[in-house]
């Protein structure tokens, strides 16, 4: 029959069609293959891994070869005039006596909070010696101001030559530093900051009159409670040359 030999070609044509047209045949993962990615992959993951760590570590030793630290110029004190030797007592000069003489004290060293004003008054052993250590300049007393130092300030330090009354004004002290020390002792290091009315320059010549330029006191005290200076350092200019 002519119907049946037009489905015989049907189904034969069926059959030899491109296999594009096909169903895809799906690969099965067998155990043997997974485990042969596995030790593909895990090779793979280490050598990532480490490279991730030695690669940054690389490129921070080149950036240190590379940049060297900054390098420093001590600037020399300019050349101040100064004024003569006030002839007489400061301490009844009127011109000096209308400045603000407080000392105001500070127990950190951005100036927060209220401030204590220092006086002979002053019972903490710390701060009845920074009272006494700026009234001694004030009075221009050196055999004074050279017995609140230690003997080991003096090992590396000579003891302070003579100079005339100072007019300080504006006196601010700060607390900037401390630490305990080993043997219990204890070092704490002040920030002194001053202007000097028509400053003489027997006692500092790095600031001219009515100028300011900080002094770092450092004082130790041992576990008796005793205080004495061990350090005195002035706050220095600077510029980068590198």
């Amino acid at each position: 029959m002519k119907e049946n030999e037009i489905l015989n070609e049907d189904a034969v044509s069926e059959a030899e069609m491109p296999s594009s047209d096909k169903e895809p045949i799906k690969a099965e993962a067998t155990p043997q293959g997974l485990s042969h990615f596995k030790k593909k992959l895990v090779p793979i993951l280490v050598i990532s891994f480490g490279a991730l760590i030695v690669i940054p570590l690389l490129l921070a030793l080149i950036l240190n070869l590379i940049q060297k630290d900054p390098q420093y110029e001590i600037l020399e004190y300019p050349e101040y005039e100064f004024a003569p030797v006030y002839e007489g007592d400061i301490l009844h000069y009127s011109y000096y006596l209308g400045k603000n003489r407080d000392i105001l004290y500070f127990s950190n060293r951005e100036g927060y909070g209220e401030a204590e004003v220092l006086n002979d008054e002053t019972s903490e052993a710390k701060q009845k010696l920074l009272y006494s250590f700026v009234q001694s300049i004030i009075c221009g007393d050196e055999a004074l101001y050279n017995s609140f130092f230690s003997k080991a300030y003096f090992a590396s330090n000579e003891p302070q030559k003579p100079f005339a009354q100072q007019m300080l004004y504006d006196i601010c002290i700060y607390l900037y530093a401390s630490e305990t020390l080993e043997n219990g002792e204890t070092s704490y290091t002040y920030q002194v900051d001053y202007r000097i009315a028509k400053n003489n320059g027997t006692y500092r010549t790095d600031i001219g009159s009515d100028m300011s330029r900080s002094q770092y006191v450092t004082i130790r005290q041992a576990a008796d409670g005793n205080v004495s200076i061990e350090k005195l350092a002035i706050k220095r200019m600077a510029i980068q040359v590198k």
